[in-house]
């Protein structure tokens, strides 16, 4: 045991000789050493300052999720007429350029920004990540292949986007930014809805932002019914009585609750469909007099046609238009958000805010 201590101690002697010499010169140079750390430190102020910022980078989950969404006032089953068209018209377009799908399914009726008869909403399953190498056979490569292909479509909006990265930070991937009118009501939908595509227009055309779009319209087909009050009165009908009429054929009424096989279960009552699809059928539906005399809606009513809101949307109390969108290739989710602040600032419209949802606010918070 005497000579392996030995040997530890040569060579520990050794090792000290070294650092006491490293040492002593270090301390005659020591300005070039703080110059060196000086210079270290720069230099990372400056990669941090110029690289890229991001917060949580979207992952290949395996699932791609798109929307569909047809032109407004068209019926459910137009919209899965829509569909249909657009599976079997790209069906082996796909297959030929998208080999790596397993699986995929479209509902029709269903939007994640709010459910319609225009809207839909489809989801692929990818192969598994060992069958898909390179970087085009990602979420993401094919997504913008998807595209690519969808965007050849008149017939409806159709996007592909990858999934979030984190599981109940928005709907799909990229960025949410809400438009928000602080007006007060001053603006109207349409000039709200302008503001809102004017932005969109010029966010397209940044090179950091790539398929920038809304889902919000103002142009849904509707009927406005005008109940003449006087009309009630003479053909002594009870206003509320004939409210809650017309709401239990159009949108449905509770009426009580039923037990079978130890469950319960609730009854609503509502006119079927083919008794409410047209100006015509509405037009007959009948309310009851105090009197017991059956009165056709067209004779205590008037119905106008216009044209609406499918859905209305509040973020923070104020009315809001949600504008998605992803960055382009090459660019990261900071620069994204940096580029929609950029465009909302330029525009300089008075009255008007923003703010961000999902994963983009969290990204910002956290600067």
């Amino acid at each position: 045991m005497g000579w392996f201590f030995r040997q530890f101690n040569r060579g520990f002697d050794w090792v000290l000789a070294g650092y006491e010499r490293l040492s002593k010169f270090l301390i005659r140079m020591r300005m070039v050493v703080v110059g060196v750390f000086i210079l270290g430190l720069a230099t990372t102020a400056f990669v941090y300052a110029s690289v890229p910022n991001g917060f949580v980078p979207e992952e290949d989950q395996g699932v791609i999720v798109g929307i569909i969404q047809a032109p407004d006032g068209v019926s459910l089953v137009s919209t899965e007429k829509v569909v249909n068209t657009v599976v079997n018209t790209v069906a082996q377009t796909l297959e030929q350029s998208v080999p790596e799908m397993e699986a995929s399914v479209v509902i029709a009726g269903f939007g994640l920004g709010g459910n319609g008869p225009n809207q839909a909403t489809f989801f692929i399953k990818l192969k598994d990540w060992q069958e898909r190498r390179s970087q085009d056979q990602s979420a993401n490569g094919i997504v913008q292949r998807l595209n690519g292909i969808f965007s050849q479509n008149q017939d409806a909006l159709i996007f592909a986007a990858n999934l979030p990265a984190v599981s109940g930070y928005g709907v799909t991937g990229g960025f949410e930014f809400q438009l928000q009118d602080q007006t007060n009501g001053q603006l109207s939908i349409d000039q709200f809805l302008a503001i809102a595509q004017e932005m969109i227009g010029k966010a397209n055309q940044n090179p950091a932002l790539s398929r920038v779009f809304t889902q919000f319209t103002s142009s849904t087909p509707q009927y406005q019914i005008d109940i003449n009050r006087d009309r009630l009165e003479a053909l002594n009908i009870d206003f509320a009585q004939a409210m809650n009429t017309f709401g239990a054929y159009m949108g449905g009424k509770y009426v009580n609750n039923f037990t079978f096989a130890q469950r319960s279960y609730r009854v609503y009552i509502q006119a079927d469909a083919q008794f409410r699809d047209s100006l015509d059928k509405i037009s007959q539906i009948q309310v009851r007099s105090r009197t017991g005399q059956m009165v056709r809606l067209n004779e205590i009513a008037q119905i106008t046609p216009i044209t609406g809101l499918q859905n209305i949307s509040h973020f923070n109390l104020a009315r809001t238009i949600k504008i998605q969108g992803s960055a382009a290739p090459g660019y990261s989710s900071g620069q994204a958000i940096a580029a929609m602040q950029q465009i909302f600032e330029e525009m300089n419209q008075p009255g008007l805010g923003y703010d961000w949802t999902g994963l983009s606010r969290e990204e910002i918070r956290k600067k």
